[in-house]
């Protein structure tokens, strides 16, 4: 995976977090539904700015659209190309 990533930061994410779930708050899904939304963004504007220099359509195959990863509460998505892939 290349190092192109989109993060979401929040300090005392963790406090915030528990409070939201004791009031029947789904922080997982409402965090991953940003990241997506983040990258689909990022994603339409890279398609349509590929189109201007198509050649091959490797670069264009390389562009990341992997699901959300968490590492304990933190998560991310990659965003922009994977130059292992293109």
């Amino acid at each position: 995976m290349g190092r192109n990533r989109i993060g979401l930061q929040i300090e005392g994410f963790e406090e915030w977090s528990e409070s939201l779930e004791k009031a029947g708050g789904a922080i997982q899904k409402v965090t991953e539904e940003c990241l997506k939304t983040a990258q689909e963004m990022i994603t339409k504007e890279l398609r349509k700015d590929m189109k201007k220099h198509h050649r091959t359509g490797r670069t264009e195959l390389s562009i990341s659209e992997d699901p959300v990863k968490w590492e304990g509460t933190c998560a991310s998505v990659p965003v922009g190309f994977d130059i292992n892939k293109g």
